[in-house]
């Protein structure tokens, strides 16, 4: 059985070493009968797998979204895959005089090391140090900047590959990711605004969507929004006492509720000053994809 073990790690090192050395011969292998390196033809996409409410203690709505095989126990398989996840946590900020009902919504893209070997300390990926060996530098100079890393979803493979063309890759900006998505949750009204309004003029919710990359292998435009949305359909707003007067907020725990009510309702509280609302689920539109 050690054996078969090891045969199969050595052939996965020479794979790995071509990938690395050669990688536009390791890509055009495949293209040139039509599929993917995975095996899986052009006009393929990957399985998508969506879970839910996973985060629950420090957030009130999260996702991860996973693109490819989800066998995570399978150290061969973890890197055929990109995943990511997504958490929803809360401030009450004051709305703009222009839409005195509407709250708002801020996103945030995060990578580290832990997201691939592309990635350094603060995010940020290069494609100089695109292939499994993470110190490796192609014949080409960095200076001359002519790339020469695995592909990443920036560029079609038939684009890098085809007439041996030099094009250069583009390394994934975490900013323009997270620019991106909040354009599009934005202007596509998957959300009301209007449902994160709490005291008009006054006070709304900011939801903050919180994304981080925990490994990708293409497709991460697509993964990140996809989970987004997700973590927004996961969204539940709590229960709140508002102050009428100045618009002030508290978000109530459970030991703040009166348990001799039962259901909370939207009735004044004991203090006629105050007005209870109870927590709610975001009604949502067409996903934006």
């Amino acid at each position: 059985m050690t054996s078969v073990h090891n045969a199969q790690d050595g052939r996965e090192w020479i794979l790995d070493a071509y990938r690395a050395l050669e990688p536009k011969n390791y890509l055009g292998e495949f293209t040139s009968n039509n599929v993917r390196p995975d095996g899986r033809p052009f006009h393929t996409s990957r399985p998508i797998t969506i879970l839910t409410s996973f985060l629950q203690r420090n957030s009130y709505g999260s996702a991860m979204v996973t693109f490819g095989n989800d066998n995570a126990s399978n150290s061969n398989t973890t890197g055929s895959s990109t995943r990511v996840i997504a958490a929803c946590t809360l401030l009450v900020g004051h709305p703009g005089p222009s839409t005195p009902t509407h709250g708002d919504i801020d996103v945030s893209v995060s990578a580290s090391p832990l997201s691939g070997p592309r990635f350094d300390i603060g995010g940020r990926e290069s494609v100089d140090t695109a292939s499994p060996f993470y110190n490796y530098q192609s014949g080409k100079s960095t200076a001359s900047n002519d790339g020469g890393g695995i592909m990443n979803d920036s560029v079609p493979l038939t684009d890098a590959v085809a007439g041996g063309s030099d094009t250069q890759l583009q390394p994934t900006d975490t900013k323009e990711i997270e620019s991106w998505i909040r354009r599009t949750i934005r202007s596509s009204r998957f959300i009301d605004p209007t449902e994160l309004g709490i005291e008009p003029g006054k006070s709304a919710w900011r939801v903050r969507i919180s994304i981080h990359i925990i490994n990708h292998d293409g497709n991460l435009w697509d993964a990140s929004l996809l989970c987004a949305c997700a973590a927004l359909g996961d969204l539940r707003l709590p229960v709140v006492e508002v102050d009428r007067r100045s618009g002030g907020v508290r978000i109530l725990s459970n030991d703040d509720l009166d348990t001799n009510d039962g259901a909370i309702n939207n009735s004044k509280h004991n203090n006629s000053k105050f007005e209870r609302r109870k927590g709610q689920s975001l009604t949502l539109g067409p996903l934006p994809v």
